[in-house]
């Protein structure tokens, strides 16, 4: 939630600023290339904000990718394990008698007195 809002007051900002500030031009000299250019003021700031963005991107999503596919192996051992827990309380353990014959044992070997 408060993400969103941060992002819609930044986006309105620079909504703002980019129609307050159409006549407003900045010139940008290359060292060796073509001739000085004139560009608006709004496009080169929502320019580095997009530039910005895409850098951000590029730098978190392979990590991120990671993160969701070792997420989802995770999640699928956990499931196997889980499902090989439930077989294995199904399964009786021959060692061990019933429950229902030691209940009636004990109450054939009563002394009577």
């Amino acid at each position: 939630m408060i993400r969103t809002v941060l992002f819609l007051l930044v986006s309105v900002a620079i909504f703002l600023l980019m129609l307050s500030n159409k006549e407003q031009v900045v010139q940008i000299q290359y060292p060796f290339g073509p001739p000085a250019q004139f560009i608006p003021l709004y496009l080169l700031i929502l320019g580095v904000f997009l530039a910005g963005f895409l850098l951000a991107f590029f730098f978190i999503f392979p990590s991120w990718l990671r993160l969701k596919l070792e997420n989802r192996r995770r999640k699928k051992e956990v499931d196997s394990l889980e499902e090989e827990i439930g077989k294995l309380r199904t399964r009786q353990n021959p060692l061990s008698p019933p429950a229902s014959a030691s209940s009636e044992t004990g109450g054939e070997q009563r002394q009577e007195g």
